[in-house]
């Protein structure tokens, strides 16, 4: 009879086992979505902690050594056709003080970075010069010029420009330092946050800060499933593939559009409730194969897909720097697999991927000072929720001139259902005729689904 481990915690029936049987434990948890719920989840501290979440550590470092640029810098733009730039400045200042991410920077103490208050970032006017032909366009450059500049995260978490139309009306941008802040926090945090303000809804309020997901973080590393749970998932990728290509060095890149258009959403989506799997299991399919096909090489090393710790309930209102990288590892035997197999493949390794989502990709793929730009493809699939009730703000990404990756896919599906797709890619690794004939793949598969 074997023995009664019921009275045993998981945490230290994982760290009883052998490296591979924690890895085996740790893939089955995650494909079933219970990595994320078999410990103590992140709750909202009595005071603010000093703590650094371990991708904090990681930019701060960067940044420390001299890796400065726009590459470490994120941003968002929001219109507001029927709202003034004082509105909208007045907006950012009432909520702003209700979120932890805007009302610290990083300082150091005892030879560490940690965490101390600071003042919420004072919007600055901007007028809009009267003759500008085109007033969206301009301030679309000078949002992209203060978010490509240098920003001190010792300083302030934040820049923020309210912007004067000549026809009247505002725009707000907000650009900061990774260590602080995320686009996706941006857009759907502070976004909905100011326009419930603008609009008198109940606000949105922050139930669990970015110092409290540190400490809870640095916990549960120390003596949680997340520790035993790095583990198994470093060895689930040890020995996988290099990128044959440099991940460092000229990271300017281009953009390639693969796919556009108001319906182009739908066929992804019959073909995906098919196959039983989502759009983005199938979308992330169509990027495989292409690469395959393209380059053996690129169709064998490790895939990076964004997401973000948000996917917690008791995250979605925490503003700061939540993203994370998961890796899917190709299996050797994908490329020779028929249509369905490779589907249902690549769902599970999505699963296994996707439940891996609180593991700091820096202490996963790599030890020290790493951030994600070691992944030299990358795959990221948004889906929005379909259009509600108008909003005062209209939210639109600061583009930077960077490429995150040596190459990657980008889709995105729209409030309106459109489906867009890109390829980025670095001029500098992966010349712009092989680019385009690899985004010709990539639109040849998705059409064929």
């Amino acid at each position: 009879m074997s023995p009664d481990t019921s009275a045993r915690s998981v945490v230290d029936r994982l760290r009883a086992m052998t490296p591979q049987q924690r890895t085996a434990a740790v893939r089955t948890l995650a494909q079933r979505g219970l990595l994320a719920t078999i410990d103590t989840p992140p709750v909202r501290l009595p005071e603010p902690a000093d703590t650094l979440t371990r991708k904090q550590s990681v930019l701060w470092q960067l940044d420390h050594d001299g890796r400065h640029g726009d590459f470490y810098h994120c941003g968002a733009l929001w219109f507001a056709p029927s709202c003034s730039a004082r509105a909208l400045a007045d907006a950012f200042q009432a909520v702003a003080g209700g979120f932890d991410a805007l009302t610290r920077v990083v300082d150091v103490r005892d030879g560490r970075p940690r965490s101390g208050p600071a003042p919420v970032p004072t919007p600055v006017p901007v007028p809009v010069p009267a003759g500008v032909p085109d007033p969206a366009r301009w301030v679309r450059r000078d949002a992209a010029a203060v978010a490509s500049g240098p920003l001190d995260p010792t300083r302030s978490a934040a820049q923020v420009r309210a912007y004067d139309l000549p026809d009247g009306s505002g725009a707000l941008a907000v650009v900061g330092h990774d260590i602080h802040l995320d686009h996706q926090g941006l857009v759907e945090v502070l976004g909905p946050a100011l326009a419930a303000h603008l609009t008198g809804a109940p606000p949105v309020r922050e139930e669990v800060g970015i110092g409290d997901v540190a400490a809870w973080q640095q916990r549960r590393l120390d003596d949680g499933v997340l520790g035993a749970a790095v583990e198994g998932r470093r060895c689930a990728l040890r020995g996988a593939p290099v990128c044959p290509w440099p991940t460092g060095g000229d990271r300017a890149g281009r953009r390639v559009e693969v796919l556009s258009g108001a319906r182009a959403a739908e066929p992804l989506r019959a073909a995906a409730a098919r196959a039983g799997v989502s759009p983005a299991t199938l979308a992330f399919v169509a990027w495989y194969r292409a690469l395959a096909a393209w380059d053996p090489r690129a169709g064998a090393v490790p895939i990076g897909c964004c997401t973000t710790m948000r996917l917690r309930p008791e995250l979605r209102t925490t503003l700061g720097n939540l993203t994370n990288t998961v890796v899917v590892l190709p299996g050797r035997q994908w490329p020779t697999l028929a249509g369905p197999r490779l589907v249902d493949e690549a769902h599970q390794a999505m699963k296994e991927a996707l439940g891996s989502v609180d593991l700091p990709f820096e202490l996963v793929f790599g030890d020290g000072a790493v951030a994600d730009e070691r992944i030299g493809v990358r795959f990221t699939f948004v889906e929005s929720a379909p259009a509600g009730e108008p909003q005062p703000l209209r939210a639109e990404a600061v583009r930077f001139a960077y490429a995150k990756s040596v190459l990657s896919c980008e889709a995105q599906v729209g409030e309106d259902g459109g489906l867009r797709v890109w390829l980025d890619h670095r001029p500098a690794q992966i010349g712009a005729q092989d680019a385009d004939r690899l985004a010709a793949l990539l639109r040849a598969e998705l059409r064929n689904l």
